[in-house]
Formats: structure tokens, C-alpha cells, sequence
């Protein structure tokens, strides 16, 4: 029976489209379930899909179809239904994965799972995760919805040249830190996808990224309304675009940063200080908040903590007064040899604001203990950044 089902596998590449193989999944296996057509779909879980599928990668790229129909993420139920895509990818040969048209590929977590009960360790689990040396992947078609609990809805960790194409998070007020987002990544693109209410509380962000990521784009997306920050870079992510995208702030939610470029400080933990984010391009993009606030800002640099030992990112009254009063040529320079923000690396033009309180903010906000040194009626200021910047 295996062999008769490998014959077949093995029949569809040769007569798939020239140079790619086609397999077929489901919420449920149907026929052989081999993969190998519509009518013989895949389990989308099953590891067996997955060994064909990096098996077939070695010679061709392969486009994996998924029928229409709801993958709901069940756990800690058996069988496992969370994706985990483990060191999966080719160089050279492509693997798609692509949902049905219309939306109709629907990940979500069971609604009879607990919506309120959080774990106290935070371990919330994906719905769909990509890590340990993933690469050349792209996501086309895919449909996030639903308010169950979850970590992400979809994640990169640790994989490179990851490409989400023509994909929707649609009333994900389950998610706790993003609909998406990429730790440790580089070369990750998130490209005509649009997002729209998106939170569980203030952890939880559009997309989240964080650690080490270099290499980031967002491009023709469409961002609306999130709890937390709408795009998240934490830590040493370098090189991001952000290009021709509208976000929009419905007044929803407590108003915050489109583009936040956050460090949280702990200084019981000394080996793992963080750093600012370095080389940034803004441009030809639409920021739009529907009701006006205080916090309405196009992009904020955040320091909540302590300093690292090579910079000062803690600014008291004076510091930020002083600040105020500087011309863009010393602000700049300031900003590189106190902070290291690199800013002839970055760059905004073409974007349009409408209702901002301010383009561009630096945020200084002692906690984590840091209080009693940095006293927060000295060192909690927010300095506007935009002269710096934008003309």
C-alpha cells in the first residue's frame, strides 16, 4: 500500500507544471490521502505530508494547496493541530504554501477553547510557526481570524527568506503578542496582507518583531486598529522598509506608535541588554489616526529600564530641554553618539500623517526598579524627534 501510494505521489511530479511538483492538503485527509490531488488530500498536520514535501524540495520547488475549509489549532487536545514548520526549505527550490481563493483557508483556534484563562508562564502557543533554519517559504492566501487565545498567529523563528503574500488577519482580539511577526529572521517580507483588529491587551501587537531580525519589509499592506502597537521592532533589527502601506487608528483603542522601535531594560539580567534598531526606510505611506490623542505618533524610539553600558538612553528634564533647542545637524549627531540610532540610515519620504500629534518621538519611561536611580519626575519624557527627521 506504501509503495502504491509513493507511485502516485511520484506520477503527479512527473506530470505536475514544468519544474514544480503540486500536493494537496486538508483539515482532513480524504481518499489515500497521499497528497497527491484534490480527491487523495493530505492531513495538513500529518508529519508524513511534511517528510514528501522535504523530500520533493531537493529536486524542485514545491506549491502546496490547501483546500478551502477551517484548520483550527486544538490544544492541549490530541492530536496536535498547531503547525510547526521545522528546518524546512531549499536554496534554490521554492516552497509555496497557498491557501484557497476568497479567504476560504481559515486558521483559527477552537472557539471551545478557553478564551480568558492565560498561562502564567505566558507559554500561549501559535497557530502556525516557521523555526530552526526554515528558508525560501513563501504564504500566499492565507485567512487568521477568530478571538481563542494564542501567542501568534503566525511566526517566524530563526528561518530566513520567508515571504507572506496576499494574506488576512481579520478580529484576532485572542492574540496575546502579534498576529505575525519575526524573532531571530532575516530576509522576511510581509507583502499585500492586511490586518484589522487585532489585541487581546497592550502585549499584543500587529506584528511583533524582535531580536536580531535584519532585513524586514512591509509592503501594500493594509494595518488597522490594534490594541498595542500596530508594527513592533525590539532589539537589533536592522534593515527595515516600510513601503506604500496605510495604517489606520479607528479610535478603537487606546491610541499608540504605528512604527515602535521599543527597548525594555531589566538590570537583574545584565546579559541581555537590548539596543535600538539601526537602518529604516519610511516612505510613501499613509498614517491615519480617525480621532485625535496624545499619543498619536508615526514612529517613537521607547527605553523602559536601565542603560546598556555603551549608551545613555535614560534622558532627564535638562537633557530633553536641551534637546529641544537643537538644530537637525546637532540632533543628529547627538542621537548617534548618546543613543546610536545611526541616522544617516534612516529615512522617510512620501508618507502623508493625518490627525499625528507628532511624526517622530523619543519616549524615556523608567521602570523595572530603575525608579530610585533615574526619578521619574526627572526622567519620564517624551522629546519630538520629527525636526531630526522630516522637513
Amino acid at each position: 500500500m506504501k509503495f502504491v501510494a509513493f507511485l502516485l505521489l511520484s506520477l503527479t511530479a512527473v506530470f505536475a507544471a514544468a519544474g514544480e511538483i503540486r500536493l494537496y492538503a486538508a483539515p482532513a485527509a480524504c481518499g489515500s490521502g497521499d497528497g497527491s490531488s484534490p480527491q487523495n488530500a493530505a492531513r495538513l498536520w500529518d508529519h508524513s505530508l511534511w517528510q514528501t514535501v522535504r523530500k520533493q524540495l531537493q529536486s524542485a520547488p514545491v506549491t502546496l494547496e490547501l483546500a478551502a475549509g477551517k484548520y483550527v489549532t486544538t490544544y492541549p487536545a490530541k492530536p496536535d493541530t498547531r503547525l510547526n514548520l521545522i528546518d524546512i526549505g531549499h536554496p534554490e527550490h521554492t516552497l509555496t504554501i497557498r491557501g484557497a481563493a476568497g479567504n476560504a483557508s481559515c486558521f483559527m483556534r477552537d472557539p471551545a477553547d478557553s478564551k480568558d484563562a492565560i498561562p502564567k508562564n505566558r507559554n500561549l502557543q501559535n497557530l502556525v510557526t516557521v523555526r530552526k533554519n526554515c528558508r525560501n517559504i513563501v504564504f500566499e492566501q492565507l485567512y487568521f481570524t477568530g478571538s481563542g487565545m494564542c501567542g501568534y498567529a503566525l511566526q517566524i523563528r530563526e528561518s530566513r527568506d520567508i515571504t507572506l503574500r496576499n494574506c488576512h488577519w481579520k478580529d484576532m482580539r485572542g492574540v496575546y503578542y502579534g498576529a505575525s511577526g519575526a524573532w531571530r529572521s532575516h530576509n522576511v517580507t510581509w507583502e499585500n496582507c492586511t490586518f484589522a483588529n487585532i489585541g487581546y491587551d497592550v502585549h499584543a501587537h500587529v506584528l511583533y518583531n524582535l531580536s536580531n531580525c535584519t532585513g524586514l519589509t512591509l509592503r501594500n499592506c493594509r494595518l488597522s486598529d490594534s490594541y498595542g502597537d500596530f508594527v513592533r521592532f525590539r532589539d537589533r533589527v536592522r534593515d527595515v522598509i516600510v513601503e506604500n502601506c496605510e495604517f489606520i487608528d479607528n479610535g478603537l483603542y487606546d491610541s499608540s506608535p504605528f512604527l515602535a522601535f521599543p527597548l525594555f531594560i531589566d538590570f537583574e539580567q545584565p546579559d541581555q541588554y537590548e539596543y535600538f534598531s539601526t537602518g529604516l526606510t519610511v516612505r510613501n505611506n499613509k498614517f491615519i489616526f480617525k480621532k485625535q490623542a496624545p499619543r498619536n505618533w508615526m514612529m517613537a524610539f521607547h527605553i523602559s529600564g536601565y542603560n546598556p553600558p555603551e549608551w545613555q538612553y535614560l534622558v532627564n528634564r535638562k537633557d530633553a530641554a536641551a534637546m529641544a533647542k537643537m538644530s537637525r545637524p546637532e540632533l543628529r549627531q547627538y542621537l548617534d553618539t548618546r543613543f546610536g540610532l545611526q541616522t544617516g540610515r534612516i529615512f522617510f519620504s512620501g508618507n502623508t500623517l493625518e490627525n499625528a500629534a507628532d511624526a517622530v518621538v523619543y519616549e524615556c519611561w523608567p521602570k523595572y526598579g530603575s525608579e530610585k536611580k533615574f526619578p521619574p519626575e526627572d526622567y519620564r519624557n517624551t522629546i519630538s524627534l520629527t525636526h531630526a527627521f522630516i522637513d
